[in-house]
Parts: structure tokens; C-alpha cells; sequence
């Protein structure tokens, strides 16, 4: 598009120069100054000759498009670009934030059913990957292990806060960080970066939030 718009930017402030540099030769071939006879007049005709040959294979097959209505066509592509960038732009950031609020809203939720009691949620965790609800698992995996580390107090469970939170609260503790790092990592990449959720994963966020819980009843 943007050469598009050069090559009619070129053509309207070529055009004009072309053809006034013509009529300026003609003008000045045929004034008096120059009205002479003989070889003089013969060279100056031959002159003007050439003015009009170069002239004319230079602007042919190039259509004579006049400045104004070419700058006019050069600001609307312009604007029309402008306009797709700024809407793609718009388009992308809603979309971006539905998605954040959807998972953050999709990560806190839970169940009128769902217990409190971390071992009946890693339960109900079992039950889930039995039907290859890996992402649901996981989910009910990580909610169990944070009720067991508030139930042992070591952190302090609220459904607002983020695994960024509960790290702040786990910096000082050297043998829960390491499963609930492990843990946290896979929710955010399955729950929040939207990859999909595999036996592997909820099998590995399983043995995390077991060694937490089973820390909790020791």
C-alpha cells in the first residue's frame, strides 16, 4: 500500500514538471530573441524537435493525474491504514482481557459441592483423571494443597489470593517450596497459558500436593 502511495506521490509532482519544461523550451525557442534565419533558425527548430521527442517518450504510457486529487487518494490510504491498525489493536487488548478475567475467574471458582478437606478434594481429583478431566485434577490438586498448608498454618488461604502470593509466604519454608513450585507451575501453564493438561502433569501436581497434605496430618 505505502508504494502504492509513492508511485502516485512520484506521478503528480513529475508530470507537471515534464510538461512545463516543454512548453517553458517552446516559449523561448519562439521569441524574437531567437528569431533568426538560416542555419541559426534550422538549429533551433531541430532543438525544439528533440525538446518534444524526449519529451514525449518520457511521459509515454505515464497517465497525467494532477497533484491535488493524487495527495487526496495518499491521505485516504493513509487513513484507511491507520484505522485497520488502530481496530486490530482494540480488537487484540479485549480480547486479551475477556481472557484474563475468564481464567481468573475460571481458576477461583468452586463448587457449591466442593468440599474444604484437602484429602476429599484430591479424591475428587482421582475421580476426575479417572474420566481424563486432567485440567479439572489439576484445579482440585492445587486448591488441596493450599487448604493444607493453611491448615498446618504456613500460609494463609484466600480465594483472591495468586500463586504469587502464596510464594512470598513459602520463601522461608526450604521443604514446601520445591512441590508447591512444582505444583503452581503446571496450573498456570495448563489453567493460564491455555496449554493442554496430560496424565503426566496431573500425576506430577498428584505427588505435590500429596507430600503437602501428608505434611499436614504428620
Amino acid at each position: 500500500m505505502m508504494l502504492a502511495c509513492w508511485f502516485l506521490w512520484t506521478i503528480a509532482q513529475e508530470a507537471p514538471d515534464r510538461d512545463r519544461v516543454r512548453r517553458t523550451t517552446e516559449k523561448i525557442l519562439s521569441s524574437e530573441e531567437y528569431d533568426s534565419s538560416g542555419e541559426e533558425k534550422q538549429e533551433k527548430e531541430a532543438s525544439r524537435r528533440r525538446c518534444s521527442s524526449e519529451s514525449g517518450k518520457e511521459g509515454a504510457g505515464v497517465p497525467m493525474v494532477s497533484a491535488p486529487v493524487v495527495e487526496g487518494l495518499l491521505y485516504v490510504l493513509c487513513a484507511v491504514g491507520c484505522g485497520l491498525v488502530l481496530a486490530f489493536a482494540i480488537r487484540a487488548i479485549v480480547r486479551l482481557r475477556r481472557g484474563a478475567k475468564s481464567t481468573k475467574e475460571e481458576a477461583g471458582k468452586k463448587a457449591p459441592s466442593e468440599p474444604d478437606v484437602p484429602e476429599a478434594l484430591l479424591s475428587m481429583a482421582d475421580e476426575e483423571a479417572g474420566r481424563e478431566q486432567f485440567l479439572e485434577a489439576i484445579r482440585l490438586c492445587h486448591r488441596a494443597a493450599l487448604l493444607g498448608l493453611d491448615r498446618r498454618r504456613v500460609v494463609r488461604f484466600h480465594e483472591s489470593y495468586t500463586n504469587g502470593d502464596y510464594r512470598r509466604q513459602l520463601r522461608a519454608r526450604e521443604t514446601d517450596r520445591p512441590p508447591f513450585e512444582s505444583l503452581a507451575g503446571i496450573f498456570e501453564r495448563v489453567y493460564f497459558g491455555r496449554f493442554p493438561a496430560a496424565g503426566t502433569d496431573f500425576r506430577e501436581c498428584r505427588r505435590a500436593a500429596d507430600s503437602l497434605i501428608r505434611e499436614a496430618t504428620a
